[in-house]
């Protein structure tokens, strides 16, 4: 099941003071996630994905993606199994004559409960019965 959202970012919008979005998700794993830039970008728009604060992706601390007519995609297993369930979405754009838009998509799987076993289980009447 895939999350899209699209970040439109105002010229002149600095790294130091960014636009963000915030993407409300459930209880899942993110299987993948995408970034696309479009074209006319020019390397002058970047992302960065966070949840609470701590940076996600990229994965070094401080960088951005930032690129020119280009979907980055990369797997991962990141649990986002604690509420809130959201990750926030910043975004510069150093253009100084128009605004972008890059759009961000996360491809989740929902996680299924598994029952954990409260009593202990005896093997020893099956194996008796064999005998």
């Amino acid at each position: 099941m895939p999350y899209r959202r699209r970040l439109l970012i105002p010229k002149n919008t600095s790294k130091e003071s960014p636009e963000f979005i915030d993407v409300k998700m459930t209880k899942c794993i993110i299987n993948q996630v995408e970034v696309s830039f479009p074209v006319g970008c020019y390397g002058l728009a970047g992302i960065q994905i966070w949840r609470g604060l701590h940076q996600l992706w990229p994965a070094n601390t401080g960088e951005w993606f930032a690129y020119d007519d280009i979907t980055i995609v990369f797997g991962v297993d990141y649990f986002l199994d604690e509420q809130p369930y959201i990750l926030r979405v910043f975004g510069y754009n150093e253009d100084d004559t128009f605004p972008h838009n890059p759009v961000v998509r996360f491809v989740i799987s929902k996680i299924i409960a598994v029952r954990k076993l409260t009593e202990p289980v005896s093997l020893i009447p099956q194996i008796w019965e064999m005998i």
